[in-house]
Protein backbone atom coordinates (compact mmCIF):
# COMPACT_ATOMS: atom_id res chain seq x y z
CA UNK A 1 0.00 0.00 0.00
CA UNK A 2 2.81 2.51 0.77
CA UNK A 3 4.51 1.81 -2.82
CA UNK A 4 0.91 2.14 -4.23
CA UNK A 5 0.35 5.63 -3.17
CA UNK A 6 4.06 6.74 -2.73
CA UNK A 7 4.33 10.35 -3.32
CA UNK A 8 0.50 10.59 -3.47
CA UNK A 9 -1.64 13.63 -2.28
CA UNK A 10 -3.96 11.96 0.04
CA UNK A 11 -7.18 12.73 2.40
CA UNK A 12 -7.76 9.76 5.45
CA UNK A 13 -11.63 10.44 6.90
CA UNK A 14 -12.52 9.39 10.21
CA UNK A 15 -15.34 10.03 13.00
CA UNK A 16 -18.36 8.36 13.89
CA UNK A 17 -20.84 9.75 11.14
CA UNK A 18 -20.37 11.44 7.97
CA UNK A 19 -17.39 9.55 6.34
CA UNK A 20 -18.90 8.53 3.47
CA UNK A 21 -20.71 11.78 2.93
CA UNK A 22 -17.49 13.63 3.44
CA UNK A 23 -15.48 11.41 1.04
CA UNK A 24 -18.39 11.80 -1.92
CA UNK A 25 -18.64 15.36 -1.62
CA UNK A 26 -14.97 15.69 -1.97
CA UNK A 27 -15.27 13.52 -4.53
CA UNK A 28 -17.26 15.28 -6.94
CA UNK A 29 -15.29 18.54 -6.03
CA UNK A 30 -12.29 17.10 -7.22
CA UNK A 31 -13.96 15.94 -10.09
CA UNK A 32 -15.41 18.98 -11.35
CA UNK A 33 -12.14 20.43 -10.91
CA UNK A 34 -10.83 18.19 -13.34
CA UNK A 35 -8.58 16.24 -10.56
CA UNK A 36 -8.38 12.31 -10.79
CA UNK A 37 -9.97 10.84 -7.68
CA UNK A 38 -8.76 7.23 -6.06
CA UNK A 39 -11.36 6.50 -3.53
CA UNK A 40 -12.67 3.11 -1.22
CA UNK A 41 -16.25 4.50 -1.38
CA UNK A 42 -17.35 1.50 -2.60
CA UNK A 43 -14.70 -0.49 -1.24
CA UNK A 44 -13.57 -1.81 2.30
CA UNK A 45 -12.18 0.93 4.74
CA UNK A 46 -10.61 -1.39 7.81
CA UNK A 47 -7.56 -3.20 7.77
CA UNK A 48 -9.47 -5.97 5.75
CA UNK A 49 -8.72 -3.21 2.67
CA UNK A 50 -7.08 -4.79 -0.50
CA UNK A 51 -4.56 -2.08 -1.77
CA UNK A 52 -4.14 -3.86 -5.20
CA UNK A 53 -8.03 -3.03 -6.08
CA UNK A 54 -6.72 0.44 -6.36
CA UNK A 55 -3.48 -0.78 -8.82
CA UNK A 56 -5.90 -0.31 -11.95
CA UNK A 57 -7.06 3.02 -10.30
CA UNK A 58 -3.60 4.16 -9.77
CA UNK A 59 -2.29 3.28 -13.83
CA UNK A 60 -5.20 5.18 -14.90
CA UNK A 61 -4.25 8.36 -13.13
CA UNK A 62 -0.68 7.92 -14.00
CA UNK A 63 -1.75 7.58 -17.67
CA UNK A 64 -4.09 10.78 -17.35
CA UNK A 65 -0.70 13.07 -16.15
CA UNK A 66 -3.84 14.70 -14.28
CA UNK A 67 -3.41 15.28 -10.94
CA UNK A 68 -4.52 12.90 -8.51
CA UNK A 69 -5.83 12.71 -5.23
CA UNK A 70 -6.03 9.79 -3.07
CA UNK A 71 -9.27 9.85 -0.63
CA UNK A 72 -9.99 7.10 1.85
CA UNK A 73 -12.76 6.87 4.06
CA UNK A 74 -11.29 5.02 7.39
CA UNK A 75 -13.15 2.65 10.45
CA UNK A 76 -12.50 4.31 13.03
CA UNK A 77 -11.20 1.01 14.95
CA UNK A 78 -8.77 0.96 12.26
CA UNK A 79 -7.28 4.66 11.93
CA UNK A 80 -3.91 4.17 13.54
CA UNK A 81 -2.99 1.75 11.41
CA UNK A 82 -3.94 4.11 8.30
CA UNK A 83 -2.60 6.66 9.78
CA UNK A 84 0.82 5.74 10.29
CA UNK A 85 1.25 3.63 6.72
CA UNK A 86 -0.38 6.72 4.79
CA UNK A 87 1.26 9.42 6.27
CA UNK A 88 -1.95 11.46 4.85
CA UNK A 89 -1.73 15.36 3.59
CA UNK A 90 -4.64 16.03 5.19
CA UNK A 91 -7.08 14.46 8.32
CA UNK A 92 -10.64 14.96 8.72
CA UNK A 93 -11.90 14.10 11.61
CA UNK A 94 -16.19 14.84 11.66
CA UNK A 95 -17.27 13.82 15.13
CA UNK A 96 -17.50 11.23 18.00
CA UNK A 97 -20.89 9.16 19.76
CA UNK A 98 -21.60 5.91 20.63
CA UNK A 99 -21.47 4.04 17.90
CA UNK A 100 -20.42 -0.06 18.07
CA UNK A 101 -19.50 -0.18 21.65
CA UNK A 102 -18.58 -3.78 21.18
CA UNK A 103 -16.09 -3.23 18.14
CA UNK A 104 -14.78 0.44 19.52
CA UNK A 105 -15.50 0.93 23.36
CA UNK A 106 -16.69 4.10 25.29
CA UNK A 107 -16.36 7.02 23.81
CA UNK A 108 -13.63 8.20 25.50
CA UNK A 109 -11.66 5.62 24.19
CA UNK A 110 -12.52 6.29 20.78
CA UNK A 111 -11.10 9.42 21.37
CA UNK A 112 -7.99 8.19 21.84
CA UNK A 113 -7.58 5.78 19.71
CA UNK A 114 -7.89 8.86 17.36
CA UNK A 115 -5.35 11.00 18.97
CA UNK A 116 -2.67 8.26 19.23
CA UNK A 117 -3.62 8.34 15.49
CA UNK A 118 -2.82 11.71 15.03
CA UNK A 119 0.23 11.47 16.68
CA UNK A 120 1.46 8.69 14.32
CA UNK A 121 1.08 11.14 11.41
CA UNK A 122 3.25 14.39 12.64
CA UNK A 123 3.13 16.22 9.52
CA UNK A 124 -0.76 15.98 8.29
CA UNK A 125 -3.22 19.28 8.58
CA UNK A 126 -5.74 18.54 10.41
CA UNK A 127 -9.46 19.31 10.05
CA UNK A 128 -11.85 18.97 12.61
CA UNK A 129 -15.57 19.60 13.65
CA UNK A 130 -14.83 22.67 15.80
CA UNK A 131 -18.58 22.32 17.37
CA UNK A 132 -17.78 19.00 18.48
CA UNK A 133 -15.45 19.17 21.92
CA UNK A 134 -14.39 15.98 21.66
CA UNK A 135 -13.30 16.42 18.57
CA UNK A 136 -11.75 19.83 19.07
CA UNK A 137 -10.27 19.00 22.38
CA UNK A 138 -7.90 16.84 19.47
CA UNK A 139 -5.87 19.85 18.55
CA UNK A 140 -4.15 20.50 22.28
CA UNK A 141 -0.52 20.63 22.00
CA UNK A 142 -0.74 19.61 18.54
CA UNK A 143 2.51 20.79 15.93
CA UNK A 144 0.21 19.68 12.93
CA UNK A 145 -1.57 22.72 11.49
CA UNK A 146 -5.44 22.40 12.59
CA UNK A 147 -8.04 23.77 10.85
CA UNK A 148 -11.92 24.11 11.99
CA UNK A 149 -15.39 24.36 10.15
CA UNK A 150 -18.49 24.53 12.27
CA UNK A 151 -21.98 26.35 12.50
CA UNK A 152 -21.91 30.25 12.38
CA UNK A 153 -25.57 30.43 13.87
CA UNK A 154 -27.21 28.88 16.27
CA UNK A 155 -30.62 29.23 19.01
CA UNK A 156 -29.86 32.17 21.70
CA UNK A 157 -29.73 31.17 24.82
CA UNK A 158 -32.53 32.72 26.12
CA UNK A 159 -34.95 31.37 23.31
CA UNK A 160 -35.15 27.75 24.93
CA UNK A 161 -33.40 27.47 28.40
CA UNK A 162 -34.57 24.13 29.05
CA UNK A 163 -31.85 22.69 26.21
CA UNK A 164 -29.06 24.19 27.73
CA UNK A 165 -29.84 22.48 31.25
CA UNK A 166 -27.22 19.68 32.12
CA UNK A 167 -28.13 16.77 30.18
CA UNK A 168 -31.35 15.08 31.09
CA UNK A 169 -31.99 12.10 32.14
CA UNK A 170 -34.46 9.68 30.46
CA UNK A 171 -36.36 8.84 34.07
CA UNK A 172 -37.68 12.55 33.80
CA UNK A 173 -38.38 13.13 30.63
CA UNK A 174 -42.00 13.89 29.31
CA UNK A 175 -43.26 11.59 26.99
CA UNK A 176 -45.72 11.80 23.62
CA UNK A 177 -47.47 15.53 24.28
CA UNK A 178 -43.88 17.20 23.13
CA UNK A 179 -44.65 18.97 20.17
CA UNK A 180 -41.15 18.28 19.00
CA UNK A 181 -37.97 16.33 19.34
CA UNK A 182 -36.13 18.75 22.08
CA UNK A 183 -34.65 16.35 24.47
CA UNK A 184 -33.65 13.47 21.89
CA UNK A 185 -32.03 15.94 19.28
CA UNK A 186 -30.05 18.14 21.98
CA UNK A 187 -28.88 14.68 24.50
CA UNK A 188 -25.49 15.25 25.05
CA UNK A 189 -23.59 11.88 25.29
CA UNK A 190 -20.23 13.84 26.36
CA UNK A 191 -21.35 17.03 28.55
CA UNK A 192 -18.01 17.09 30.43
CA UNK A 193 -14.68 18.96 29.43
CA UNK A 194 -11.73 16.78 28.27
CA UNK A 195 -9.11 18.35 30.02
CA UNK A 196 -10.90 18.82 33.57
CA UNK A 197 -14.02 16.96 33.36
CA UNK A 198 -15.83 19.90 34.53
CA UNK A 199 -19.64 19.65 32.71
CA UNK A 200 -19.31 22.07 29.68
CA UNK A 201 -21.66 25.88 29.18
CA UNK A 202 -23.21 26.22 26.20
CA UNK A 203 -24.08 29.25 24.23
CA UNK A 204 -25.72 27.79 21.54
CA UNK A 205 -26.39 24.19 20.27
CA UNK A 206 -27.00 22.96 16.91
CA UNK A 207 -27.96 19.31 18.22
CA UNK A 208 -26.44 16.77 20.56
CA UNK A 209 -22.86 17.92 21.45
CA UNK A 210 -22.56 20.41 18.68
CA UNK A 211 -22.40 24.21 19.60
CA UNK A 212 -20.68 26.98 21.07
CA UNK A 213 -19.32 26.07 24.19
CA UNK A 214 -16.51 26.98 27.31
CA UNK A 215 -15.82 25.43 30.28
CA UNK A 216 -16.23 27.06 33.22
CA UNK A 217 -13.43 26.30 34.84
CA UNK A 218 -10.58 26.00 32.31
CA UNK A 219 -9.43 27.68 29.03
CA UNK A 220 -10.90 25.15 26.95
CA UNK A 221 -13.74 26.66 24.34
CA UNK A 222 -14.72 26.43 20.98
CA UNK A 223 -11.84 26.99 18.45
CA UNK A 224 -12.38 29.91 16.04
CA UNK A 225 -13.78 29.39 12.97
CA UNK A 226 -11.66 28.94 9.38
CA UNK A 227 -15.32 27.80 7.49
CA UNK A 228 -18.13 28.99 8.71
CA UNK A 229 -21.85 27.45 8.23
CA UNK A 230 -25.20 29.46 8.51
CA UNK A 231 -28.00 27.41 7.98
CA UNK A 232 -31.26 29.41 6.64
CA UNK A 233 -34.22 27.71 4.98
CA UNK A 234 -34.82 23.77 5.33
CA UNK A 235 -36.94 21.71 4.07
CA UNK A 236 -37.57 17.80 2.47
CA UNK A 237 -35.72 19.33 -0.58
CA UNK A 238 -32.96 20.42 1.16
CA UNK A 239 -31.47 23.48 2.98
CA UNK A 240 -30.10 27.12 2.08
CA UNK A 241 -26.69 27.44 3.38
CA UNK A 242 -24.55 30.73 3.90
CA UNK A 243 -20.52 29.84 3.72
CA UNK A 244 -17.92 32.27 5.31
CA UNK A 245 -14.45 31.69 4.03
CA UNK A 246 -11.91 32.61 6.87
CA UNK A 247 -9.07 31.25 5.81
CA UNK A 248 -7.46 34.26 4.30
CA UNK A 249 -7.94 36.33 7.50
CA UNK A 250 -6.79 33.75 10.00
CA UNK A 251 -4.49 36.20 11.66
CA UNK A 252 -7.00 39.15 12.48
CA UNK A 253 -9.76 36.42 12.61
CA UNK A 254 -12.40 39.38 10.78
CA UNK A 255 -14.64 38.69 7.75
CA UNK A 256 -13.13 38.88 4.51
CA UNK A 257 -16.46 38.85 2.56
CA UNK A 258 -15.65 35.93 1.30
CA UNK A 259 -18.93 34.23 1.57
CA UNK A 260 -22.03 32.92 -0.61
CA UNK A 261 -24.96 31.86 -0.26
CA UNK A 262 -26.66 28.54 -2.23
CA UNK A 263 -29.09 25.30 -1.88
CA UNK A 264 -27.78 22.18 -0.56
CA UNK A 265 -30.04 19.12 -1.92
CA UNK A 266 -29.39 16.64 0.55
CA UNK A 267 -31.79 17.39 3.59
CA UNK A 268 -30.51 17.75 7.58
CA UNK A 269 -28.47 20.17 9.38
CA UNK A 270 -26.03 17.09 9.53
CA UNK A 271 -25.13 17.16 6.26
CA UNK A 272 -24.55 20.57 6.40
CA UNK A 273 -21.52 19.54 8.92
CA UNK A 274 -20.46 17.16 5.90
CA UNK A 275 -20.78 19.59 3.39
CA UNK A 276 -18.49 22.10 5.45
CA UNK A 277 -15.71 19.17 6.30
CA UNK A 278 -15.52 18.76 2.57
CA UNK A 279 -15.06 22.45 1.59
CA UNK A 280 -12.74 23.58 4.25
CA UNK A 281 -10.44 20.59 2.71
CA UNK A 282 -10.90 21.77 -1.15
CA UNK A 283 -10.12 25.17 0.21
CA UNK A 284 -7.27 24.34 1.62
CA UNK A 285 -6.15 22.56 -1.45
CA UNK A 286 -6.50 26.36 -3.27
CA UNK A 287 -9.91 25.53 -5.13
CA UNK A 288 -11.78 28.77 -5.22
CA UNK A 289 -15.36 28.94 -3.09
CA UNK A 290 -17.22 29.93 -6.04
CA UNK A 291 -16.52 26.83 -7.85
CA UNK A 292 -16.38 24.76 -5.16
CA UNK A 293 -20.50 25.87 -4.31
CA UNK A 294 -20.98 25.47 -7.73
CA UNK A 295 -20.34 22.02 -7.03
CA UNK A 296 -22.45 21.37 -4.16
CA UNK A 297 -25.75 22.76 -5.78
CA UNK A 298 -25.22 20.04 -8.31
CA UNK A 299 -25.24 17.16 -5.98
CA UNK A 300 -28.12 14.86 -5.46
CA UNK A 301 -29.02 12.85 -2.96
CA UNK A 302 -28.11 9.09 -3.11
CA UNK A 303 -26.66 5.82 -1.90
CA UNK A 304 -29.05 6.54 1.51
CA UNK A 305 -28.40 10.10 2.08
CA UNK A 306 -32.28 10.94 1.98
CA UNK A 307 -32.26 9.34 -1.32
CA UNK A 308 -35.60 8.99 -3.25
CA UNK A 309 -35.79 5.36 -4.37
CA UNK A 310 -36.65 4.70 -7.79
CA UNK A 311 -40.47 3.92 -8.25
CA UNK A 312 -42.91 3.56 -10.91
CA UNK A 313 -45.51 6.47 -10.74
CA UNK A 314 -47.95 4.38 -8.76
CA UNK A 315 -45.88 3.44 -6.38
CA UNK A 316 -45.69 5.19 -3.00
CA UNK A 317 -42.63 7.05 -3.14
CA UNK A 318 -39.51 6.15 -0.46
CA UNK A 319 -36.81 8.22 0.66
CA UNK A 320 -33.80 6.20 2.13
CA UNK A 321 -32.29 7.46 5.80
CA UNK A 322 -28.88 5.69 6.79
CA UNK A 323 -28.95 6.16 10.71
CA UNK A 324 -26.91 3.52 12.44
CA UNK A 325 -26.62 4.85 15.43
CA UNK A 326 -28.65 6.75 18.43
CA UNK A 327 -27.13 10.33 17.48
CA UNK A 328 -27.72 9.91 13.83
CA UNK A 329 -31.15 8.25 14.48
CA UNK A 330 -32.44 11.34 17.31
CA UNK A 331 -31.37 14.25 14.04
CA UNK A 332 -33.10 11.88 10.94
CA UNK A 333 -36.43 11.59 13.03
CA UNK A 334 -36.31 15.18 14.07
CA UNK A 335 -35.65 16.27 10.38
CA UNK A 336 -38.12 13.67 8.76
CA UNK A 337 -41.25 14.65 11.10
CA UNK A 338 -41.34 17.96 10.09
CA UNK A 339 -41.05 17.48 6.55
CA UNK A 340 -44.86 18.69 4.95
CA UNK A 341 -44.79 15.13 2.86
CA UNK A 342 -43.93 12.79 5.96
CA UNK A 343 -46.53 10.24 5.46
CA UNK A 344 -45.14 7.30 7.08
CA UNK A 345 -42.25 5.60 9.31
CA UNK A 346 -40.58 2.89 8.73
CA UNK A 347 -37.18 1.90 10.38
CA UNK A 348 -34.76 -1.34 9.60
CA UNK A 349 -32.06 -2.97 11.27
CA UNK A 350 -29.77 -5.45 10.11
CA UNK A 351 -26.53 -7.05 9.78
CA UNK A 352 -23.94 -8.59 7.60
CA UNK A 353 -20.52 -10.10 7.41
CA UNK A 354 -20.79 -9.70 11.22
CA UNK A 355 -21.17 -5.85 11.62
CA UNK A 356 -23.64 -4.38 13.72
CA UNK A 357 -24.81 -7.41 15.49
CA UNK A 358 -25.13 -5.68 18.82
CA UNK A 359 -28.57 -4.11 19.36
CA UNK A 360 -28.05 -2.46 22.69
CA UNK A 361 -28.05 0.64 20.71
CA UNK A 362 -31.65 0.57 20.02
CA UNK A 363 -31.96 1.74 23.89
CA UNK A 364 -30.12 5.21 24.09
CA UNK A 365 -32.38 6.65 20.91
CA UNK A 366 -34.74 8.42 22.16
CA UNK A 367 -38.35 7.17 20.64
CA UNK A 368 -40.57 8.60 23.46
CA UNK A 369 -39.88 11.95 22.36
CA UNK A 370 -40.91 10.19 18.42
CA UNK A 371 -43.82 13.50 18.04
CA UNK A 372 -45.87 10.86 15.76
CA UNK A 373 -48.85 8.53 16.50
CA UNK A 374 -49.43 6.88 12.98
CA UNK A 375 -48.20 3.01 11.60
CA UNK A 376 -44.50 2.39 11.91
CA UNK A 377 -43.31 -0.30 9.99
CA UNK A 378 -40.20 -2.61 11.88
CA UNK A 379 -37.91 -4.24 9.64
CA UNK A 380 -34.91 -5.88 9.47
CA UNK A 381 -32.85 -9.14 11.05
CA UNK A 382 -33.94 -7.06 14.34
CA UNK A 383 -37.39 -6.82 13.78
CA UNK A 384 -38.32 -7.86 17.06
CA UNK A 385 -35.54 -6.33 19.31
CA UNK A 386 -36.38 -2.75 17.54
CA UNK A 387 -40.36 -3.73 18.03
CA UNK A 388 -39.61 -4.48 21.49
CA UNK A 389 -37.59 -1.03 22.28
CA UNK A 390 -40.53 0.86 20.55
CA UNK A 391 -43.10 -0.94 22.69
CA UNK A 392 -41.41 0.20 26.05
CA UNK A 393 -41.31 3.46 24.59
CA UNK A 394 -45.20 3.62 24.32
CA UNK A 395 -45.77 2.51 21.09
CA UNK A 396 -48.40 0.26 21.18
CA UNK A 397 -48.20 -3.03 19.20
CA UNK A 398 -51.39 -2.04 17.22
CA UNK A 399 -49.44 0.42 15.59
CA UNK A 400 -45.96 -1.49 14.32
CA UNK A 401 -46.45 -3.62 11.39
CA UNK A 402 -43.19 -5.90 11.79
CA UNK A 403 -41.82 -7.91 9.25
CA UNK A 404 -38.32 -8.80 8.85
CA UNK A 405 -38.21 -9.45 4.83
CA UNK A 406 -38.01 -5.42 3.34
CA UNK A 407 -40.06 -6.23 0.33
CA UNK A 408 -43.14 -7.14 2.66
CA UNK A 409 -43.05 -4.87 4.75
CA UNK A 410 -43.08 -2.08 1.84
CA UNK A 411 -45.96 -3.63 0.83
CA UNK A 412 -48.00 -3.99 3.92
CA UNK A 413 -46.85 -0.60 4.43
CA UNK A 414 -48.52 0.86 1.42
CA UNK A 415 -51.92 -1.28 1.51
CA UNK A 416 -52.15 0.06 5.32
CA UNK A 417 -51.48 4.03 5.14
CA UNK A 418 -53.47 5.63 2.76
CA UNK A 419 -52.27 9.36 3.59
CA UNK A 420 -50.34 10.96 0.61
CA UNK A 421 -47.11 11.94 0.88
CA UNK A 422 -43.67 10.00 0.85
CA UNK A 423 -42.37 7.07 3.70
CA UNK A 424 -39.41 7.73 5.45
CA UNK A 425 -37.39 4.52 5.40
CA UNK A 426 -34.88 5.07 8.22
CA UNK A 427 -32.21 1.91 8.33
CA UNK A 428 -28.42 1.40 9.91
CA UNK A 429 -26.08 0.50 7.01
CA UNK A 430 -26.58 -3.06 6.51
CA UNK A 431 -29.83 -2.56 6.32
CA UNK A 432 -29.59 0.41 3.46
CA UNK A 433 -27.68 -1.83 1.51
CA UNK A 434 -30.45 -4.83 1.38
CA UNK A 435 -33.53 -1.85 1.00
CA UNK A 436 -31.15 -0.43 -2.18
CA UNK A 437 -30.80 -4.47 -3.85
CA UNK A 438 -34.68 -4.31 -4.02
CA UNK A 439 -34.98 -0.60 -5.97
CA UNK A 440 -31.14 -0.26 -7.49
CA UNK A 441 -28.75 -2.98 -9.31
CA UNK A 442 -24.89 -3.79 -9.17
CA UNK A 443 -24.49 -2.98 -5.32
CA UNK A 444 -21.32 -4.40 -3.69
CA UNK A 445 -20.97 -5.79 -0.18
CA UNK A 446 -18.66 -3.31 0.86
CA UNK A 447 -21.75 -0.59 0.73
CA UNK A 448 -23.38 -2.20 3.19
CA UNK A 449 -20.25 -1.56 5.51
Amino acid sequence: MQEIFQNQKSILITGTNGKSTVAYILKEIFLKAEINVISNLQREHTKEFRANEFLEDRLVAYKSKKQTILILEIDEADFQYFAEKIQPDFIIVTNFSRNQMERYGELYTLRKNIDRGLELSPKSKIILCADDPLVAALAENRKSDCYYYGMDNFPARDSSPEIFRSTPRRANLPRHDLEDYTYGLFYREAPHCSFCGTELEYQGLAYANYGSYYCPNCQFRRPNLDLGVTALERDMNGVDYVFQNWLADRASRRRNHNSIKFNFKIPGLFNGYNAGAATLCALLFNLSLTDIITTLEQILPENGRFELLPHLPSERPICLVTASNPEAVNCALHEIMHFEDFAGLMISNDSIAGFQQDVSWLWDIFFEQMPYAGIVGVGGDYAYDLALRLFYSGVEKERMIIEQDHKKLQSKMAMTIDRPGRFYWLANKPARYSIRKLFVRDLTIEEAK
